[in-house]
């Protein structure tokens, strides 16, 4: 009975790890467009962080060619497992480093990362961007409440276009190393990246619109 309550106590007490048997799959899902031939998107499982939580990383590319005029987006999802572990509260790292290009570089775009355990959103961002193929990068380790037995994850990467003309074309590029989710090596934030915990209240407003999406 001893040996019973000890091996309960120590699974429940597990350190998280997304994607434990590296079976978790990444999509590429476009909005009002037509995803292009070739697209990808790939997860990996990181090694695991000072917080004993091993998390996951996102890559791949993609480009989305607009129907019409209604709002187009490219969305990189992750619905994925986990081992059944806690979540610790503290500080949680988060990385990223990606490119946007769009053939209308005066669109008005937005990229937006959201963040959820067992179905609840624990973390929203959406910042302001430019399609000029320029590199965005940077880091960030906002706090979380701990969480006892995180039995699900997700991930959503996705970008916006809110007024395309049809044909225009939205790419997307992940790099490699890129949407870290519980990044190992955790640098200092770069300047202005602590805005981003300002941020991610006004991505509340996006997350309005990405759960319309979801339940289309």
């Amino acid at each position: 009975m001893v040996a019973s309550l000890v091996g309960t106590t120590a699974t429940a007490n597990a350190g998280l790890i997304l994607d434990p048997n590296g079976t978790d799959v990444c999509s590429a899902i476009p909005t009002a467009g037509t995803l292009q031939a070739g697209s990808t998107c790939t997860v990996a499982q990181l090694t695991q962080g000072a917080n004993g939580v091993a998390g996951v990383k996102m890559f791949g590319s993609g480009t989305v060619t607009a129907l019409g005029t209604n709002s187009l987006a490219l969305d990189f999802s992750i619905q994925g497992s986990t081992n059944g572990g806690q979540l610790p509260s503290g500080a949680f790292p988060l990385s990223w480093k990606f490119s946007i290009a769009d053939s209308d570089v005066s669109a008005d775009l937005s990229w937006n990362l959201n963040l959820s355990f067992n179905g609840n959103l624990v973390f929203p961002a959406s910042v302001t961007a430019t399609g000029d193929g320029s590199t965005i990068s940077s880091n960030l380790s906002p706090p979380l409440a701990g969480i006892p037995t995180v039995t699900s994850y997700t991930v959503d990467f996705f970008v916006i276009d809110p007024s395309p003309t049809a044909g225009e074309t939205l790419t997307v590029t992940i790099f490699p190393n890129s949407i870290d989710i519980n990044s190992v090596a955790a640098a200092v934030p770069e300047p202005g990246t602590l805005a981003l915990l300002g941020i991610a209240l006004a991505g509340l407003i996006t997350l309005t619109w990405w759960r319309r999406r979801t339940a289309a």
